[in-house]
């Protein structure tokens, strides 16, 4: 008895387990008719058809659709002029028309019963490739959508050494600036080396009494040389720190200094 009530138990235990196990149920498919027959004498054949065929979809489990984007089934019937009827049956999905469900025949000499029968099979024929139309639209719409690539790290020069784009920072300005002043004195050097001496040209005044303007001009050209190379050394300076040390501001508020160099 003890063993009986035992199994009982983990029937009942293990029941929502596999029921979670099997496969989630598929949605039904939905689908609806759209039927123009050609009615002989007003007999209400397109009536007839389309409660036969309605009938035969409610017995397959196929609903009536929702949306645009459910299944729509077509079915135009016109008799023959010798006997019979010429039927044409195909579905659309949406907007689409699903090739492989398209049926075109003529139903020579055959009754109406008969031409039920062979609509009907035509029905049927569309009914896979809507159900395969539907369940592949459901997955694409329960894919997540496609997340944006992480924003590229952006540069920052928080202490201000490092300024971004083309200028150039404290050391490179100063650096300028004597390139600047030691052209523009090594200049005046120069005009002065070119000016020589001058001459007193009073009356009675010897040549040797004028001034040599060649020895200040020669120190004035070694001073402005050498603060223009002093200057090219600080921006030189300036420019390689500025390529070797990078700091990038990563998304979330990290950061990454990048530092460069050769040893």
């Amino acid at each position: 008895m003890r063993r009986t009530s035992l199994w009982a138990v983990l029937a009942v235990a293990l029941a929502p387990a596999q029921a979670l196990a099997e496969d989630p149920p598929t949605k039904p498919l939905r689908a609806s008719l759209e039927v123009e027959a050609e009615d002989t004498d007003g007999d209400g054949l397109q009536e007839r058809v389309d409660t036969v065929l309605g009938a035969r979809l409610r017995k397959a489990e196929v609903l009536p659709r929702k949306t645009l984007q459910d299944g729509l089934i077509h079915v135009e019937v016109e008799p023959l002029p010798g006997g019979g009827y010429h039927y044409d049956v195909y579905a659309e999905q949406g907007d689409q028309t699903l090739e492989q469900t398209k049926t075109e025949a003529d139903c020579e000499g055959c009754d109406e019963a008969a031409l039920l029968d062979a609509i009907g099979a035509a029905v049927d024929k569309c009914l896979p490739p809507l159900a395969a139309a539907q369940a592949t639209d459901d997955a694409s719409a329960a894919e997540p959508a496609a997340e944006p690539p992480p924003p590229k790290p952006r540069l920052q020069d928080p202490d201000g050494t490092h300024d971004r784009g083309g200028r150039a920072g404290p050391m490179g300005k100063a650096g300028i600036g004597l390139m600047v002043a030691g052209a523009a004195t090594a200049v005046v050097g120069v005009i002065f080396v070119v000016q020589g001496r001058s001459f007193d040209t009073r009356p009675g005044a010897l040549e040797q009494e004028g001034v040599d303007f060649r020895p200040p001009g020669f120190g004035l050209i070694g001073v402005g040389v050498a603060s223009a190379v002093t200057g090219g050394i600080l921006y030189g300076v300036d420019r390689k720190r500025r390529r070797q040390a990078r700091i990038s501001i990563l998304p979330g508020g990290g950061a990454t200094v990048s530092v460069g160099g050769r040893f």
